[in-house]
């Protein structure tokens, strides 16, 4: 059987969640099977345009993106790509990815994708939660 497999992307300032997506210079993406951490891949970004940032995601085949600060422009062409957005939320990154393997994830815009449009649930964030 194989296993389930997703990639989760975060831009970072330190081991925070970057402020703002346009602006970090830093992102990890994690490579989870069976909501479990089995690698992470760190991405220095050059630079600052959103095509670019997009299209690292895109051929990095992420899955779902957590990130801060997020114009709602870039936040529906990187749902129109097919990959998962949890925008506006901030804290420690590795937190918040366990926040999110555990289901307890919200961004205060709601998940942006395709499948979950008409369903945006709890629009709240996860904040300094303790595991």
């Amino acid at each position: 059987m194989r296993p389930n497999r997703e990639k989760i992307a975060i831009p970072r300032f330190g081991e925070d969640v970057a402020p703002c997506f346009g602006a970090s210079a830093t992102i990890a993406i994690f490579i989870t099977e069976d909501g479990e951490i089995v690698d992470q891949v760190d991405f220095t970004l050059h630079s600052q345009r959103a095509l670019d940032r997009i299209r690292l995601l895109r051929d990095q085949e992420v899955d779902t993106l957590i990130c801060g600060g997020l114009q709602e422009r870039v936040e529906e062409m990187i749902a129109a790509a097919g990959i998962r957005v949890f925008s506006w939320v901030a804290g420690n990154a590795e937190e918040l990815l366990a926040a999110y393997l555990r289901g307890q994830l919200h961004s205060r815009s709601g998940p942006s994708h395709p499948r979950e449009q008409q369903d945006r649930g709890d629009l709240s964030t996860v904040k300094d939660q303790k595991r």
